[in-house]
C-alpha cells in the first residue's frame, strides 16, 4: 500500500494552517495526463482534488491556485555561474476526510466531513485515484437516491441527492437568465419522479406531489411525457382543451382576512373593522344558505338587523340625548327607512331576492314607519329619538327577528373561512355596517367601496375570483390542486399564472401558498401524518421580496412576502419542502433565503447577487464560488446539506421538448428570414379583449 502510494507522489507540504496548504510539486509532476492512477485521468486543476495521507487519516484538499514561483540560483561548484529558476507550487484548502470502508466487505472509499488532523510540513501530496475521486463527488447512502448530473473533475462520476434533504430542507437554484435554472427545476422534478418509479418497479404510479406557481408559462407541456408515472395537471386563465388543461380559479371567497383587507389596501382603523364585519356576515349567511338553503335571502338579511340592533343599543348605552344632533339623526333616520323599504317592498337591498312577509313582519315595518314619523315635525325637521322609541324600534326588529332564520346570526363565522358567499353583496354590506356600526364610519367608506367594486366588475380578473361555476365546494377545488390521493397516484400540479393580471398576481400567489400550506398543518392534525408536497416558486424575487424599512411597500407584496417566511420557517414540520427559483437572490427576503439548506448555483454575474451566495457557501467553497460569473449553461455548483462537499457539476441533459419554454429568443433566424414569422394581429386583440 505504501509502495502504491509512493507511485501517486506529485509533491511535498511547504507550509499549512486551517484554511490552506502549501504544496511545492515535484519536478517530474505531470503537467497534463497522469499515468500513474490506475488508469490515465487529467491532472487536478483548479478546483480539483489532491490528498495528503497522515497519522489521521487522508485529508481531502480541494485546489485552489497554482503557478510558478522563481527559486534562489545556488551554485554547487565553483567557477559555476548559478541560473535562475522556477518550481510550480499549488494552493489548497482542507475539506474533509477520506477514509476507506470495510463494511460492505470489499472496501469501499468514504468521504468524512471535516478534518481532525491538519497536515504538517514535509507530509507527502499524492493524487486521488479514480475511486477515490468517485468516492468525494459522490453521495453515499440514501444519498445515491437520485441523479442530477455529471462531475466533470472526477471523470464524470454521478452527482446524487437525497430528496428528503434537497425538498424536504428548502432548496434554491439561482442563476441569471439563460443560464440553465429553468431546466435544472424541471429536471428535479423529472429526475425525482423517474427514480421513484424505478424504485417502485413497473405496474405503480409514484406518488410524489409538486405544485408549480409558474408566472411565465413555461411548464405548461414539459411534464406531458410523464403521465404513466404520475398524474400531470395544468390550469391555465386560456386553458388548451387540447393539452387536458384546465381553468385557473382561485375564488375571491377562499381569500382570509388579511388577504382581502392587502388587495383592497383597507385603511387599518377605519376600513379594516368594517370590512372584516362584512365579510363575517356574509360568510355566516352563505354558510347557513348552504347547510338549510336560504333561495329568498332571509339570512342575509337577519344578520344585516342584527347588526343593526347592536348599533341602536349602543346608542342607548350613549344616552338618548347623543342622538339629537342633526348628522346622528339623519343617519339612524336613514337607516331605518332603508330597513321599512326593504321589508315594505318585499325586496332585499343587498340583491338576494324576494321576502315573504308575514303578518308580524309587517307589524313591525309599521311600527319603524310610525317612530320615523313621530320624530319628524310637520315642517320636516328632526326631533330627537327617545328611549321609549329606540325600545319600540328594537321590539319590532326583534319580533321580526324571530321570523328569520337565526343561524347566520350565531354561526360564529370567521372572516377566515374558506366558505362560498355572495360577492356582489359585498360592496353593499359594508356600505350598511359602515352606517350601522358604533363610530364615524360611513365618510371614509368611499374609497374602499370603489377598491372593492371595481376589483368585482374587471372581466379580466373576475375568471379567476368569480368564476362562473359558483359554489364549487372546497374539498373539489383542493382535490384539483392536490389530485386524488385515494387513487394512489401522485400529482404535478402546474398553476400557469402567465395571464393572471397583474392587479392581483401577488395576491393569488399568496392565496395559493398560504392554502398549500395550510392543508399540510391540518392533515398532519386530522390524519396524524404528513402529506409530503413540494412548491416550487418560478421567478421568486417577483414575490417573496425583502423588505427595505425606508420605503413604503405593497400591502399585497408584504402579506406574500409572510406567508412564504411562515412555509419557509414552519414548512418542514409539515411536509411542505419549497424551491425558490430566482435570477436575483439578493432581491429575496433573508428570512427565507437563510431557511434554504440546500442551493443549485447556475451563472451569476450581478456582484450583490455574488455576494450574496458567497455568505451562504461555507469557507471551503469560496474558491468554487468564483467560477459562478463565467460557468456556461448547464453547469452549476451543488451546496448545502444534500452534499458532503460543494461541488461543481454538469446538469444531466433534458430534451428539447421536455424542456420549460424559456429558450433564448433566435433574432437572427428570424432576421435572416431562416425562420417564418407569421402574425395574426386581430387573434390577438380578439384573445385580449374577450
Amino acid at each position: 500500500m505504501l509502495s502504491y502510494a509512493a507511485g501517486l507522489h506529485v509533491g511535498t507540504v511547504e507550509a499549512s494552517s486551517s484554511v490552506e496548504i502549501k504544496v511545492l510539486l515535484e519536478r517530474n509532476t505531470p503537467q497534463d495526463i497522469a499515468f500513474n492512477t490506475s488508469q490515465p485521468q487529467a491532472f487536478p486543476r483548479v478546483n480539483g482534488f489532491i490528498l495528503v495521507p497522515n497519522e489521521g487519516g487522508t485529508v481531502v484538499a480541494v485546489i485552489s491556485r497554482m503557478n510558478m514561483e522563481p527559486e534562489l540560483p545556488s551554485a554547487s561548484n565553483a567557477g559555476e555561474v548559478p541560473l535562475p529558476s522556477s518550481r510550480r507550487r499549488l494552493y489548497a484548502t482542507p475539506i474533509g476526510t477520506i477514509e476507506l470502508s470495510m463494511k460492505s466487505g470489499t472496501g469501499e472509499y468514504r468521504l468524512l466531513r471535516g478534518v481532525d488532523s491538519f497536515p504538517t510540513v514535509g507530509d507527502t501530496v499524492i493524487l486521488p485515484t479514480l475511486d477515490q475521486l468517485k468516492a468525494i463527488v459522490e453521495a453515499s447512502g440514501d444519498d445515491k437516491r437520485v441523479k442530477i448530473g455529471l462531475s466533470p473533475i472526477a471523470s464524470g462520476a454521478p452527482v446524487t441527492v437525497d430528496p428528503d434533504k434537497l425538498f424536504g430542507r428548502h432548496l434554491g437554484v439561482f442563476g441569471n437568465t439563460g443560464s440553465g435554472k429553468s431546466c435544472t427545476v424541471s429536471g428535479l422534478i423529472r429526475w425525482s419522479i423517474e427514480a421513484a418509479k424505478m424504485q417502485i418497479g413497473a405496474g405503480e404510479s409514484v406518488q410524489a406531489r409538486f405544485i408549480v406557481l409558474d408566472p411565465n408559462g413555461e411548464y405548461r407541456s414539459c411534464f406531458n411525457d410523464l403521465a404513466d408515472k404520475v398524474d400531470v395537471k395544468v390550469f391555465s386563465v386560456e386553458p388548451d382543451v387540447h393539452n387536458n388543461e384546465s381553468d385557473l380559479t382561485v375564488p375571491a371567497w377562499f381569500w382570509n382576512g388579511e388577504e382581502w383587507a392587502s388587495i383592497l389596501n383597507a385603511a387599518p382603523g377605519t376600513q379594516r373593522p368594517v370590512l372584516m364585519n362584512a365579510l363575517r356576515h356574509l360568510r355566516s349567511a352563505g354558510m347557513a344558505a348552504l347547510e338549510g338553503g336560504d333561495e329568498d335571502g332571509q339570512l342575509l338579511l337577519a344578520s344585516s338587523l342584527s347588526a343593526f340592533c347592536d348599533y341602536l343599543r349602543s346608542c342607548r348605552a350613549a344616552g338618548v340625548q347623543a342622538l339629537g344632533n342633526f348628522p346622528q339623526f339623519i343617519t339612524l333616520r336613514r337607516n331605518l327607512e332603508g330597513i321599512r323599504d326593504q321589508l315594505d317592498g318585499a325586496q332585499i337591498v343587498l340583491g338576494m331576492g324576494n321576502l315573504a312577509l308575514s303578518a308580524d313582519i309587517q307589524s313591525g315595518v309599521d311600527v319603524i314607519a310610525a317612530v320615523i314619523q313621530e320624530c319628524t315635525n310637520q315642517q320636516g325637521y328632526p326631533q330627537v329619538f327617545h328611549d321609549l322609541q329606540i325600545a319600540r324600534i328594537l321590539e319590532a326588529l326583534g319580533s321580526i327577528l324571530d321570523r328569520l332564520p337565526r343561524a347566520a346570526i350565531v354561526s360564529g363565522a370567521s372572516e377566515d373561512m374558506p366558505s362560498y358567499f355572495d360577492l356582489g353583496a359585498l360592496p353593499d354590506m359594508i356600505n350598511y355596517l359602515a352606517s350601522v356600526m358604533p363610530g364615524n364610519f360611513s365618510q371614509n367608506m368611499a374609497g374602499l367601496d370603489l377598491r372593492v367594486r371595481s376589483l368585482l366588475s374587471d372581466s379580466r380578473i373576475s375568471t379567476v375570483i368569480a368564476p362562473e361555476e359558483g359554489r364549487r365546494s372546497f374539498p373539489e377545488w383542493l382535490e384539483g390542486l392536490f389530485g386524488n390521493g385515494d387513487a394512489g397516484k401522485g400529482r404535478i400540479t402546474v398553476l400557469d399564472l402567465s395571464l393572471v393580471p397583474s392587479d392581483v398576481l401577488t395576491t393569488i400567489v399568496s392565496v395559493l401558498s398560504r392554502l398549500i400550506f395550510e392543508t399540510a398543518q391540518r392533515y398532519r392534525r386530522d390524519m396524524g401524518s404528513i402529506f409530503p408536497t413540494v412548491l416550487v416558486l418560478e421567478e421568486a424575487h417577483n414575490f417573496v421580496q425583502r423588505s427595505y424599512g425606508d420605503v413604503t411597500e405593497n400591502a399585497s407584496m408584504a402579506r406574500c412576502r409572510k406567508v412564504f417566511e411562515k412555509i419557509a420557517k414552519e414548512g418542514r414540520k409539515f411536509g411542505v419542502g419549497l424551491v425558490l427559483s430566482s435570477q436575483r437572490p439578493a432581491e429575496l427576503a433573508p428570512t427565507v433565503i437563510a431557511q434554504c439548506n440546500s442551493f443549485i448555483l447556475h451563472r451569476i454575474v450581478n456582484d450583490r447577487d455574488q455576494d450574496l451566495v458567497s455568505r451562504l457557501a461555507p469557507d471551503s467553497a469560496a474558491i468554487l464560488l468564483k467560477e459562478l460569473p463565467s460557468l456556461p449553461s448547464r453547469k452549476a455548483i451543488l451546496l448545502g446539506i444534500s452534499t458532503e462537499l460543494p461541488t461543481v457539476f454538469d446538469v444531466l441533459p433534458i430534451d428539447a421538448e421536455q424542456r420549460p419554454n424559456s429558450s433564448n429568443p433566435d433574432f437572427w433566424d428570424v432576421w435572416t428570414k431562416k425562420r417564418q414569422v407569421g402574425i395574426d394581429f386581430d387573434k390577438i386583440a380578439e384573445n385580449w379583449s374577450s
